[in-house]
């Protein structure tokens, strides 16, 4: 299945690009696919802590198997008052 990746702000920075598309295997996770982007990107990796990240805009549990034609977006923390 393919999933489409955007990235955001300063994490358009660190990746190089404002978007990325992946063929995933069935029954892939929110989280699987989180961890697979900072295993192969180790500077976004030193961002843990302060990874949004929505699912066709909704803010959903690393758990929520993804199916083809997902958009996954990496977003930084919000931050204001």
């Amino acid at each position: 299945m393919l999933i489409e990746i955007k990235f955001y702000s300063s994490f358009r920075e660190l990746m190089g690009t404002s978007w990325t598309s992946m063929e995933m295997a069935e029954g892939t996770t929110l989280g699987d696919l989180v961890d697979i982007i900072r295993d192969r990107h180790p500077r976004l990796r030193l961002q843990t802590d302060e990874i949004v990240v929505s699912l066709n805009r909704n803010s959903l549990p690393p758990e929520t198997v993804l199916k083809d034609g997902d958009v996954v977006s990496f977003l930084p923390p919000l931050t204001g008052g």
